[in-house]
């Protein structure tokens, strides 16, 4: 349409090259988590899902309930966020903690606002989440540290995709490394791993 021409040559002239703008989403409402699927499939500018897990408590319209960060609906969200991340290849990114360790705390107390929001990186971690949302510059290093691959980690992920390659070139589709059985599968859980290194530097 003409509209589109017009917005496209404004893009031009700005120096934004077609297609280089990205986006991540927000899931934070029960439809959006039965639409996760389709959301992110939706365009191929997505970079990553983002749960608003307050926003999605509160269009629960559960009442006697109050949040909590491993409250059972919660979970059954970010799981099905982290899946539709996954079918599509872009990181599920947490959501953010919002007892801030703000100047007007003790020192105690801004020690536990952090190590909450540390407690919540690591279990949206394990549930298959590639980072999270910050409000502020003190959350920073401490989201970091808990999504960052420890170097051990990609040293093994690194010699079992060697390994395994070895034997493909001897052809063999199965072998043992380190003692346990070695295919495919398992080679594309070490490659996950590589990636994911790889995209962190």
């Amino acid at each position: 349409s003409c509209c589109s021409t017009r917005r496209w040559a404004r893009r031009s002239a700005a120096g934004i090259a077609e297609g280089s703008i990205k986006s991540g989403v927000l899931i934070e409402s029960a439809r959006a988590e039965e639409e996760a699927f389709w959301i992110a499939g939706a365009s191929r500018r997505i970079r990553s899902l983002i749960f608003g897990a307050f926003d999605y408590f509160s269009s629960l319209g559960m009442v006697g309930a109050r949040y909590r960060f491993d409250h059972p609906m919660v979970d059954a969200a970010r799981m099905r966020i982290a899946k539709a991340a996954a079918s599509i290849g872009v990181p599920a990114i947490g959501e953010m903690t919002i007892n801030y360790p703000t100047k007007n705390k003790s020192a105690e107390e801004q020690k536990a606002a952090l190590g909450e929001c540390r407690r919540d990186a690591e279990y949206t971690r394990s549930l298959g989440f590639r980072g999270k949302w910050v409000g502020i510059p003190a959350q920073v290093a401490v989201a970091h540290e808990a999504f960052a691959l420890p170097a051990a980690e990609v040293a093994r992920a690194l010699a079992e995709v060697r390994a395994f390659r070895e034997a493909e070139r001897e052809g063999r589709g199965a072998t043992i490394i380190g003692g346990k059985m070695a295919d495919r599968a398992t080679d594309r859980h070490n490659r996950v791993i590589l990636a994911a290194a790889l995209s962190a530097g």
